[in-house]
């Protein structure tokens, strides 16, 4: 008789840094983790980047992880309950999300201030997983110690580097670099670009803001699962970017 072996929970590993300039983190960050007996793994995962440009980000930012919160302390519950699809339950995460995005203008109308953040959603439900992006934070795919974006920048450099206007290199270096074409809070007619995948053996996802990605490099990203201490290698890895130049608050998520 072959004795059965429980899967190990997924882990998650959360960096979050003010910078060397800022007083005040306006980044915010979530994850959730539970496992249901017919699907499996369910994670809810975000790092939400407040718009320092507009009135107060961090509080844009907070708003929008606790929202998902309920959600998937709430409304997930009642699709696992009607045996709902992993495309129907992303649907209603997507739903979700713009369900926020209309109470958090009602709650600017209501403080007369302006609030908007972007948002990297990761939802993964059994053997599939779907990634919501708005905005200019990210998503990588770390497998075999090779990395990949899972998400394309909703903001005005990336358009440029689409159009073949300007390189990557003159984008980091570029005073309109934070500049995004959409935000939480702030568009008018708010759009998440959606992408959904298989999940594979030895895959780890790292959701991280702008602050953390600009100037870090392709091959570092990789490495930062290559051992064991992910969170030391989290944390060194921000003062490395910090040493770089980075200004901006900085903030990494790794599920595992």
């Amino acid at each position: 008789m072959h004795k059965k072996i429980k899967a190990k929970m997924p882990r998650a590993y959360l960096y979050t840094n003010s910078g060397k300039i800022k007083k005040v983190n306006q980044d915010a960050a979530m994850v959730e983790i539970a496992r249901d007996s017919n699907c499996g793994d369910i994670i809810l995962a975000a790092v939400c980047d407040g718009m320092g440009g507009y009135s107060r980000g961090e509080v844009a930012s907070s708003f929008v992880v606790n929202g998902l919160k309920d959600w998937f302390q709430g409304q997930l519950r009642q699709c696992l309950l009607r045996n709902m699809s992993f495309d129907e339950t992303l649907k209603m995460l997507e739903k979700a999300v713009y369900e926020i995005d209309k109470r958090l203008k009602e709650y600017s109308d209501d403080k007369k201030i302006i609030l908007g953040t972007t948002a990297v959603i990761y939802f993964r439900m059994g053997s599939q997983y779907g990634i919501l992006n708005i905005g200019d934070s990210r998503g990588y795919l770390i497998r075999r110690y090779r990395s990949r974006p899972l998400t394309h920048d909703q903001s005005l450099m990336q358009k440029k580097i689409d159009e073949g206007l300007i390189s990557r290199k003159e984008a980091r270096l570029s005073n309109e670099r934070s500049i995004v074409l959409q935000g939480i809070g702030v568009s008018k007619n708010l759009r998440a670009d959606v992408t959904k995948g298989i999940v594979q053996p030895r895959q780890e996802v790292m959701l991280c803001s702008d602050g953390f990605w600009r100037l870090i490099r392709d091959k570092e990203i990789s490495l930062l699962t290559k051992t064991a201490k992910i969170e030391s290698n989290l944390v060194e890895m921000g003062k490395r970017l910090i040493d770089r130049g980075e200004t901006d608050n900085l903030t990494a998520l790794i599920i595992k």
